[in-house]
Order: C-alpha cells, then sequence, then structure tokens
C-alpha cells in the first residue's frame, strides 16, 4: 500500500488500494495524531481494524457502511497499531465483503 504524504500548502491526490476479504491490508501510519484512513466501499459492508496486539490493544474498530460512501478515520497507535513480528508498527484492516479501498494520508507536523 502507497501512503500519501501531505505538504504544506499543497494539493495531492491520494492513493487507494483494494482490501481484500481473506487477508485484509496493512497500512504502515504516520505519527500519531498525523495519520487519517480513508476507507471507500463500494457497498454495504463492516470494516474491521484490528485491536493492537500490545497492553493498550482492547478492542477492534467496526466502521460500519449501509451503502457505498467514504468514511475517515484518524486511529490511536497505542489502541491499534501491531507491535511485534513481520507487521510490527502497522494497522490491519479487513473489510466483510469486497469493493473495500483503503488510503492513508500522513498530515505534515
Amino acid at each position: 500500500m502507497t501512503n500519501t504524504n501531505l505538504k504544506w500548502n499543497q494539493a495531492a491526490a491520494a492513493v487507494l488500494t483494494a482490501a481484500g476479504t481473506d487477508s485484509g491490508i496493512w497500512v504502515t501510519p504516520g505519527a500519531d495524531e498525523a495519520t487519517v484512513l480513508i476507507l471507500t466501499a463500494s457497498g454495504a459492508m463492516d470494516v474491521t481494524i484490528a485491536a493492537s496486539d500490545g497492553i493498550q490493544g482492547t478492542d477492534d474498530l467496526i466502521v460500519r457502511f449501509t451503502g457505498a460512501g467514504t468514511q475517515y478515520v484518524s486511529l490511536e497507535s497505542g489502541r491499534y497499531k501491531q507491535t511485534r513480528g513481520e507487521h510490527m508498527g502497522k494497522f490491519l484492516v479487513k473489510p466483510s465483503a469486497n469493493g473495500l479501498t483503503v488510503g492513508c494520508l500522513r498530515l505534515p507536523r
């Protein structure tokens, strides 16, 4: 997945990548309070953002789509970022149905 790194006073197009229902998609976020996920669904579905495997990771976050649309999510890294293994430092986003694209905006700091 390719992130979009925004710069002050410049426009940029977000890059969206399809997420499969089997393995989802792994997102490498930017710094806390500087990352926004873009979730665009082609129809009704639930999107699960997996809880962290660390001490603060308690529950998955479920984002519901009742039809086609786009939602934006800013996540707390302690609750959702994986802390070990091959996906350390990443978020897992997994849709319940095909038709989800995911983008990640990294805001300037």
